[in-house]
């Protein structure tokens, strides 16, 4: 994504910087890699690729922190990253340990493989899919990501459970009941390319809560109740236990009905996204003021 994040017609990463300069806190915003005005290649980069990069833009940052175009304070700089930026950060703040903060909005807090099939089944849901089907293909992503990076399992034999699934359950696979081997076959082989993607694949066996617990300096993570694609309940509970258990200090704040960008939200869906006028809640905003101005 570009600077601003931009998505579904808002700039929340925009809005974001807008509201923190006019209350004293300067920002910097970067495209992503290949991304808009940035070099690089994206394809086949990693969240632990991204986090170099990150850690690249702070290192630029207190190269030039305190000249007379960049009056920041060099022992207050901090990140703030959204959904897989709230995995990011941890990464770049554990490995620098010169952070003096970090705002985790939306973060995850378990590995993708847990995360992802209770996104897909929230989602469905609000979607209006039958919750026994919704939940019974939860279980099947769950089994089907997990086995594919078990080296005990063979390729002949996760290829027979993918079909064995999908003709039991073809709806959880979006396949009609008519669905042919061949076309059972091209869902499966879709499947599993898309989740052996380097990023894709990193992230489903990533565990945060590791490097959560190695984290030292204060820690915000935020959450919307609303919010289906990082579940508050599974991700910022998660995140608290993670920090807490090691002594760590983090503030956690549960916003009721807003979705996973922080608007005010009916579903939660994402199909409300580009709907809601609101670009994200104002409280959001002057709570991360506030707690950034008291570090």
């Amino acid at each position: 994504q570009d600077r601003n994040e931009s998505l579904m017609g808002h700039q929340p990463f925009l809005v974001i910087a807008d509201y923190f300069s006019r209350h004293g806190i300067a920002t910097l915003r970067c495209d992503d890699r290949g991304t808009a005005d940035s070099t690089g290649t994206f394809a086949g980069a990693t969240s632990l690729d991204f986090a170099g990069d990150i850690s690249a833009e702070v290192d630029w940052l207190r190269a030039h922190a305190g000249e007379a175009d960049c009056p920041i304070d060099r022992q207050r700089i901090g990140l703030i990253g959204h959904s897989e930026g709230g995995l990011i950060a941890p990464i770049v703040a554990r490995d620098r340990g010169d952070l003096a903060f970090i705002v985790l909005m939306a973060g995850p807090g378990v590995p993708g493989r847990e995360l992802i099939p209770l996104q897909s089944e929230l989602l469905l849901e609000s979607a209006g899919m039958d919750s026994e089907a919704v939940h019974g293909a939860r279980g099947m992503s769950e089994e089907l990501i997990t086995s594919l990076f078990d080296d005990s399992v063979s390729a002949s034999d996760w290829e027979a459970r993918f079909h064995e699934l999908a003709r039991e359950h073809p709806v959880a696979f979006s396949l009609p009941a008519s669905a042919t081997d061949d076309e059972i076959k091209a869902v499966s082989d879709a499947f599993r390319d898309t989740m052996r993607e380097p990023w894709m694949a990193y992230f489903l066996n990533y565990d945060p809560r590791p490097v959560l617990r190695a984290v030292t300096c204060p820690i915000l993570a935020i959450n919307g109740t609303l919010d289906l694609q990082v579940w508050h309940e599974q991700n910022l509970d998660a995140i608290i236990n993670a920090v807490r258990t090691a002594g760590g200090d983090v503030t956690a704040i549960r916003y009721e009905g807003l979705n996973h960008l922080f608007q005010p939200a009916v579903t939660g869906g994402v199909g409300e996204y580009a709907q809601i006028e609101t670009t994200i809640e104002p409280l959001v905003l002057e709570d991360m003021t506030r707690w950034i101005l008291q570090q």
